[in-house]
């Protein structure tokens, strides 16, 4: 007469433990990349905004030189051309140029924005002064809000990609090593366990399961 193992190592015992082991380690692994994404995404919008304001702070001290340091006539084109390079950069949202000598007033990418600029405590400040006449020069321009998540969605698909590879593998290997520090030593001291409860009457026999 053999000696059967308890239920829990029969195959079909077996299969249900590990199919719950692949559930657990599913829903492991999918909370593990979605807080990865999360804390990446959020660090990495943190430094795209630090990012938008240094080139922000670059762009207004040369928009500043070339107030200071041009006449009004060539201000009239200089200024324009230098608002124009800054469309395909996504930095700012509104810039006003305001000079007391002529009253002069510059505004980028509209008039409208000029004046909603105005009301608005939002937004980089800076003062200078003309170097010609010694007027006053103020910018004042608020930065592109959308323009940092715009941007991290484009690096969104392969922020996905790393992560779920890089948890994949770190799956695989806590598996690999779970097996080889945990699983079968157990297992190898289980069913040599059973082996001498089964032939401690010397009769029975302990019949191993098929793996």
């Amino acid at each position: 007469m053999g000696y059967q193992p308890s239920s829990f190592l029969t195959p079909v015992s077996q299969k249900r433990t590990r199919l719950k082991f692949i559930a657990y380690s599913s829903l492991f692994f999918i909370t593990a990349v979605t807080v990865f994404i999360f804390a990446f995404s959020s660090l990495r919008i943190n430094d795209l905004k630090s990012e938008q304001a240094v080139i922000s702070s670059t762009y207004m001290s040369q928009l500043m030189f070339i107030a200071e340091s041009n006449a009004d006539v060539d201000l009239n084109k200089l200024i324009p051309l230098f608002l124009g390079a800054l469309v395909g950069d996504r930095v700012f949202d509104c810039i006003r140029i305001s000079m007391s000598s002529t009253s002069s007033i510059y505004s980028w990418p509209t008039n409208t924005c000029a004046q909603h600029i105005i009301k608005t405590s939002e937004g980089i400040r800076i003062n200078g002064v003309r170097k010609s006449d010694k007027s006053d020069i103020q910018i004042h321009a608020t930065l592109d809000k959308l323009a940092p998540f715009d941007k991290y969605q484009h690096e969104l698909f392969h922020v996905v990609i790393s992560a779920s590879l890089t948890g994949l593998i770190a799956l695989l290997m806590a598996n690999f090593a779970f097996n080889r520090a945990i699983r079968r030593p157990f297992d190898k001291l289980l069913h040599e366990l059973l082996e001498v409860l089964a032939n401690a009457d010397g009769k029975s026999r302990f019949n191993k399961p098929k793996k």
